[in-house]
């Protein structure tokens, strides 16, 4: 609701179904998490399994980042940008310089 208030539905519904998305990624990573420390934890370890799951916990945790920043920038891409202050005008010397004075 707070996210339709904010962005609209449509926006919100795209959110709510990254978020979703990533949230599936991440359950799945901490199933293969599991799955790694029981694989390291075996009588007898089996290090072609265990590469083969470590290449997929890479493979997830790299399909995760790039969900979270896909996320981040279209949620940042609907927030209107602030604008930029302005420059404050340059200070200009109006003050009567100080008479010089020379030794001879």
């Amino acid at each position: 609701l707070k996210l339709k208030a904010e962005f609209g539905a449509e926006a919100a519904a795209k959110i709510i179904a990254s978020k979703d998305e990533i949230s599936v990624v991440r359950s799945s990573l901490d199933s293969l998490r599991k799955d790694i420390k029981a694989a390291k934890e075996a009588e007898e370890v089996d290090e072609t399994a265990l590469a083969a799951l470590l290449e997929k916990e890479e493979a997830l945790v790299s399909d995760l980042a790039t969900k979270e920043k896909a996320l981040k920038d279209y949620i940042k891409s609907l927030r209107p940008t602030p604008p930029t202050p302005p420059t404050p005008p340059t200070p200009t010397n109006t003050a009567t310089p100080a008479p010089t004075t020379s030794a001879n």
